[in-house]
């Protein structure tokens, strides 16, 4: 996952995904996400300034599909259907130690 306030073509994230899928393609379980500011010309004003960096629920939703979660209504559990990585399930699973 490369997150990186710059536009998404010809930044670096851009550069360091073509690398990593280049030279290191066997070793991952994924493929390379980007979450990137919006591939606008960027505005002078604030608010719309703020609007065109990337944000956390941005972030979320992006690890959360390249991990095969789909969040649930609640928006903090994986849904019925979604998958678990076995170290996650194990420890929601576990008794709380005290």
């Amino acid at each position: 996952m490369i997150v990186e306030e710059g536009w998404p073509h010809s930044g670096v994230g851009a550069n360091l995904a073509a690398l990593i899928g280049e030279q290191g393609f066997d070793d991952l379980d994924a493929p390379v996400q980007r979450v990137t500011g919006a591939d606008i010309p960027m505005p002078y004003t604030k608010p719309l300034e703020d609007i065109a960096y990337p944000h956390e629920p941005q972030v979320v939703r992006a690890v959360l599909a390249t991990l095969d979660l789909a969040p649930s209504a609640d928006g903090r559990t994986p849904a019925a259907g979604g998958k678990r990585p076995a170290a996650a399930a194990a420890a929601a699973e576990a008794p709380e130690a005290r």
